[in-house]
């Protein structure tokens, strides 16, 4: 049972007894407390101490539990307006606050999608009047996003638009691409791209390794490692941002190892792509079906890696909610994606427990460093003067991953396992917005 709040105010709230957990002080400190007055982090502070505060406010015990600044997902799909049987900005804002999430950007792959003001106005109502969390909204990079006539991004700006992308392609047109890369120098908007050249990965269902085995055409690593490098030489003409999604291959690490030199070029990974390698389609088929796709266990390693050392830099779910009907048919018809939300930082803490991935660098990567990206003031810390929003983490709880999700959708390749730790309570400004009893 889960118990969420849409309407809320912000909240004065202590919490106690917790190890707490910040990657911006880099704090690790059991048994102490934050103090959240008026939905800003007022203090945090060692056992034993008692922290001045005003009277009237809320106790929240987290013995045992992890407290850590709540999430922030810089690429989720919720579907709305256009595909709301798939997920709508209620569902997936709640499965956001399940996973610990209190601000989500919404990819504009929508029908219509939001290539105009006036549309942008329209989604932005939908989400003040359904969403559970915080969303912000990812407008289309050309009108249509149809790949040939960029957007007004002069008008985005002034709406509070903060990125752009035409999700699901790269732009097609490259004289186009560097007008919109110009714009965003012009704007401050950033170009959240999906790398992909078509011409090369033919939008095929699964990696080139691994084709032959499926009798199903090959996705090569050129097609991710050659828009990403055409990105790159396009922001450090225009002085543009360019911000690559999902990153998947060892050959695109080493094109931003070499493009991050620009001070322009950034880089998200999904946790699926740091934890899954393409053999597990033998046994998960559709469910694991995403693009770009699985790659190989080399590939796997060397992304992993270059989150490790901040090569790149945020987690990104890339939640995509789909049927289970479009994902039972097979790997070839099937659509591309994988939900996210509910499962990431539990899916991802297996690789910490492998030591794989240090749990400090795993909660920056999914608070404080898309935070510092997209230029979310005040978010992504457990520290005094930032925004009281906070996941509490019981890092014990064993739960089996099977329907209902909080998500309408459940195509997720970790579908019947058995997970160690759980999000048990989100914050939001200081007041407790989702709490699983």
């Amino acid at each position: 049972m889960s118990t969420f709040t849409r309407h809320h105010s912000k909240g004065t709230l202590l919490i106690k007894g917790g190890t707490m957990m910040d990657p911006l002080t880099g704090l690790s400190m059991k048994g102490g407390s934050v103090f959240i007055e008026d939905g800003v982090i007022r203090s945090v502070s060692g056992p034993g101490a008692r922290p001045v505060f005003s009277e009237g406010y809320r106790v929240y015990d987290a013995t045992g539990k992890w407290v850590m600044p709540a999430f922030i997902d810089p690429h989720v799909h919720l579907r709305e307006p256009g595909f709301t049987h798939k997920e709508d900005f209620e569902s997936g804002t709640k499965a956001a606050l399940a996973g610990g999430y209190t601000t989500v950007f919404a990819m504009p792959n929508t029908n219509p999608p939001p290539d105009r003001p006036e549309r942008i106005m329209q989604i932005m109502d939908l989400t003040r009047e359904k969403a559970y969390c915080r969303v912000e909204i990812v407008a289309t990079a050309t009108l249509g996003r149809e790949g040939k006539e960029p957007v007004p991004l002069d008008e985005f700006r002034d709406l509070g638009i903060k990125a752009v992308s035409d999700d699901g392609d790269s732009i097609s047109h490259l004289d186009t691409w560097r007008r919109v890369l110009q714009g965003c120098a012009d704007t401050g908007i950033i170009l959240t791209d999906h790398p992909e050249l078509t011409t090369l990965t033919r939008r095929a269902p699964v990696n080139d390794d691994i084709a032959a085995k499926f009798g199903l055409p090959g996705a090569p690593c050129s097609g991710e490692a050659g828009a990403v490098a055409i990105g790159s030489i396009l922001a450090r003409e225009t002085g543009g941002r360019y911000h690559a999604q999902h990153v998947s291959c060892e050959l695109t690490v080493k094109v931003l190892e070499k493009a991050m030199e620009s001070g322009l070029v950034t880089a998200e990974v999904t946790p699926h792509h740091l934890a899954l390698t393409q053999e597990i389609l033998h046994d998960k088929g559709a469910l694991a079906k995403c693009s770009p796709p699985l790659r190989t266990g080399t590939d796997r390693s060397k992304v992993l890696d270059a989150f490790v050392r901040g090569v790149i830099a945020a987690i990104a779910t890339d939640h995509a909610p789909h049927t289970v009907d479009e994902k039972s048919r097979g790997l070839s018809d099937a659509p591309f994606g994988i939900m996210g939300l509910e499962l990431a930082f539990t899916s991802l803490l297996r690789l910490v427990r492998a030591g794989e991935l240090p749990l400090s660098r795993l909660i920056e990567g999914m608070s404080l460093a898309p935070a510092r990206l997209f230029g979310l003031e005040g978010r992504g810390a457990l520290a005094p003067g930032y925004v009281g929003d906070v996941v509490i983490f019981d890092p014990s709880m064993e739960w089996d991953v099977e329907p209902p999700f909080v998500s309408k959708s459940s195509n997720t390749p970790y579908l019947g396992e058995r997970m160690t730790g759980r999000v048990v309570a989100t914050i939001m400004d200081g007041s407790v917005v989702y709490e699983l009893s």
